[in-house]
């Protein structure tokens, strides 16, 4: 199901959660809008991930878990991270995934969560406009 990418996330169902599932992020490259640089070396950062449940708190059922508590690049990997996973038997209801959060309540760390790290050797040109399209992918079985 497509989402606007300017609008709030929508809620998807990813499917028996008896199987598990897994979200991985995938990062293509900064171009220039109006031309063909690159920013070669470029790093987008996640840190200081919080995984909080927007449904029933009260649940028995077993959190989704982040893969690795280190800053993640996802400019690392063509063909995507995993950011966010859930075991078989876990993970059911509607849970987001926050960066630079200090606890569910969602009060983020000044400086902390998502970054964008480009280096001189990138040598970015002046007033000009870069881009870059992050791909989220959900599939319903866990692949160890």
């Amino acid at each position: 199901m497509p989402t606007d990418p300017t609008g709030p996330p929508k809620p998807i169902e990813p499917g028996d959660p008896a199987e598990g599932w897994e979200v991985k992020a995938a990062d293509s490259p900064f171009k220039e809008v109006n031309g063909t640089a690159e920013l070669r070396g470029t790093q987008l950062l996640l840190s200081d991930s919080y995984i909080v449940n927007l449904s029933d708190k009260t649940t028995s059922i077993p959190a989704p878990t982040v893969p690795s508590t280190q800053p993640i690049d996802l400019l690392s990997v063509n063909d995507g991270i995993p950011i966010f996973k859930a075991a078989p038997n876990a993970g059911a209801g509607t849970w987001t995934l926050a960066w630079g959060a200090e606890d569910d309540s969602l009060t983020y760390q000044q400086d902390k969560g998502v970054q964008l790290v480009v280096p001189i050797s990138a040598q970015p040109k002046a007033n000009a406009v870069y881009k870059s399209n992050i791909t989220w992918t959900l599939t319903s079985k866990v692949l160890n």
